[in-house]
C-alpha cells in the first residue's frame, strides 16, 4: 500500500470568517487572538487532516515589515507552533510550520540580496524549531531562487523534515518560468524532504506538474491546490471546488504521485474532511507519525545521483546522452576581450555573450573568469546575474577558488556545475556544492561539449 497522509487545508480563508480585515497581518493573530488560531487547528485536526500547518506564512521579518513588526519576527512565529501544538495535544497530529515568501524579488530581478533573504529566512526557521514543529512547509514560491534560499536557510538553522513547494500557473510553470522538472531537482539536490505544489490553480491543473516531479524525481510529493480558481462574485472572492469534486481530484493526484495531500485557499475542513473519505482506505490504518517517517524518511539527503543542473528555466541532463555544442564557452577570461570588458565591470556584454550562445543552441553556459587582472571573487555574482538576466539555462562555474565559487553557486537560482581546473579534489569546495546543491565534475568533462560520465555529484 503506498503510503499517504493528510495535511489541513487554508488558514486564511478560516481566518476571514473570523473578522480579519484585508491587510491586517494574520500572524499577529497568534498573540492578540490565540484561541481564534487555535480553533482552526482543531476543526482541521477534527476533519481528518494529519498535518496541521502554522499561522505563520507570513512570518519572516521581511513582509512582517510591512506591517512593521520586523522586530517581532521570532515571536510571532514561535507563538504559531506553540498555539499548534497546544491545539492538537492528545491528537495524533503533526505540526508543520508554514514559511511563505517576502513579497519581493531576489536580485537579479529585484533588489533583495540573497544574504538578506537567507537571513531573514534562517531566524524564522530556527523559532520553528524552538518551538517544536515536526516539519517546516515551504509554500507558494514564485521564485526558485528564493525557495532554493529559504531551503538552504532552514537546513542550515534545523534538522527538521522539509517540504518546498512551488506555486505553478495553468500552464505548468510559475510566474517566473520554473517548471516542476527544475523545480524538483534544485531541491532534491540541496536536500528537501519533499517537494511539491500549492497554490495559484485547482486541482484539476497540479495534477500535470505533480506527474512530471513524478517522473522526474526521486523524493516524495506534496500537493495543496486551491479549491478551484477564484472567482469574483458580488465582490467576494469565491472558490468553487466542491468538496467532492476536489476529493475526487485528490485522488488523482494521489495516482498521479503526490504522498502528502491537503488544501490552500478556498478550502475549509469540509474539504479535508471529503479526501480524508474517500482516500482514507488508501493510507491504511497507520499513525501519523509512523507515516511521516516512512514518507518523509525517504527524503534526500542532498544531491542527487542523476547528472542534472538547473537554471530558472531549463534543466539539462549531461549524462544522458552525446549532445554535441551543449557547452557554451564564450564567457571566459582568458579570451582577452572578455578579460578587458570584464576589468571595466561590463555586465552588459556578459548578458550579450549569454543570449548569443543561447541562441545558437548552447544549453549550458561556461563562466570562467581567473585571469590576470580580473577580480575573480568580485567578479563572479555580477557575472552570473547577467547571464540569468539574459537566460534561463545552467550555468558550469570553472574555478579553484572557493570564495569565488561560494559566490556563484550562491547568486545562481538553479543547481551550478562547479569545474575545478585540475580535476582534484578540493573540500572546501565540495562543501559548498553540497550546501548549495550544485554539482561537480573536472573540468576536463567539459572539453567537446558535453559532460558524459565520470562526474563526482554533490
Amino acid at each position: 500500500m503506498k503510503e499517504l497522509i493528510f495535511l489541513d487545508g487554508a488558514m486564511g480563508t478560516m481566518l476571514q470568517t473570523m473578522g480579519l480585515k484585508p491587510g491586517e497581518c494574520p500572524e499577529l493573530l497568534n498573540i492578540s487572538h490565540p484561541n481564534r488560531v487555535k480553533d482552526v487547528h482543531r476543526s482541521y485536526a477534527n476533519a481528518g487532516a494529519d498535518i496541521v500547518e502554522t499561522n505563520t506564512f507570513g512570518g519572516n521579518r521581511i513582509k512582517l515589515g510591512e506591517h512593521g513588526l520586523s522586530d517581532r519576527a521570532y515571536e510571532l512565529n514561535y507563538a504559531g507552533v506553540r498555539l499548534a501544538k497546544e491545539a492538537t495535544q492528545n491528537m495524533e497530529v503533526l505540526v508543520a510550520a508554514s514559511m511563505g515568501p517576502t513579497g519581493r524579488l531576489l536580485e537579479p530581478f529585484g533588489d533583495l540580496d540573497f544574504d538578506t533573504c537567507y537571513e531573514a529566512f534562517k531566524e524564522q526557521a530556527q523559532a520553528f524549531h524552538d518551538a517544536g514543529a515536526d516539519i517546516i512547509s515551504i509554500e507558494t514560491m514564485s521564485q526558485l531562487g528564493e525557495a532554493r534560499c529559504a531551503l538552504i536557510a532552514a537546513k542550515d538553522a534545523t534538522d527538521l523534515p522539509i517540504i518546498c513547494h512551488m506555486s505553478f500557473e495553468q500552464g505548468g510553470r510559475t510566474l517566473m518560468g520554473t517548471d516542476p522538472i527544475t523545480a524538483i531537482n534544485v531541491f532534491e539536490a540541496i536536500g528537501a524532504s519533499a517537494a511539491g505544489a500549492n497554490c495559484s490553480v485547482g486541482p484539476s491543473d497540479m495534477i500535470g506538474v505533480i506527474r512530471a516531479m513524478a517522473e522526474s524525481g526521486e523524493i516524495p510529493l506534496s500537493a495543496e491546490p486551491n479549491a478551484g480558481l477564484p472567482e469574483f462574485v458580488d465582490g467576494t472572492t469565491v472558490y468553487p471546488e466542491s468538496p467532492e469534486t476536489m476529493a475526487e481530484h485528490a485522488e488523482e493526484l494521489f495516482l498521479a504521485g503526490a504522498s502528502i495531500i491537503g488544501g490552500c485557499c478556498g478550502t475549509r475542513p469540509e474539504h479535508i474532511s471529503a479526501i480524508r473519505r474517500r482516500l482514507g482506505k488508501l493510507r491504511g490504518q497507520k499513525p501519523a507519525k509512523e507515516m511521516l517517517q516512512r514518507i518523509l524518511g525517504k527524503g534526500s539527503s542532498g544531491g542527487n545521483p542523476k547528472m542534472r543542473i538547473s537554471g530558472r528555466t531549463l534543466t539539462v541532463d549531461l549524462g544522458e546522452k552525446d549532445t554535441p555544442g551543449i557547452i557554451g564557452f564564450k564567457i571566459d577570461a582568458h579570451l582577452p576581450e572578455v578579460a578587458e570588458r570584464l576589468r571595466n565591470n561590463d555586465m552588459d556584454f556578459i548578458s550579450a555573450k549569454a543570449r548569443e550562445q543561447f541562441s545558437s543552441g548552447a544549453r549550458v553556459l561556461m563562466v570562467r573568469l581567473d585571469a590576470p587582472g580580473v577580480d575573480e571573487v568580485a567578479l563572479m555574482k555580477d557575472a552570473i546575474n547577467a547571464i540569468q538576466m539574459a537566460t534561463g539555462a545552467p550555468v558550469a562555474i570553472v574555478s579553484q577558488n572557493p570564495a569565488a565559487v561560494e559566490a556563484g553557486v550562491k547568486a545562481f537560482w538553479g543547481r551550478a556545475l562547479i569545474c575545478t581546473t585540475d580535476g582534484a579534489r578540493d573540500t572546501t569546495i565540495e562543501t559548498i556544492a553540497r550546501r548549495f546543491g550544485a554539482a561537480i565534475a573536472p573540468f576536463s568533462a567539459l572539453r567537446g561539449g558535453i559532460i558524459h560520465g565520470n562526474s563526482e555529484d554533490h
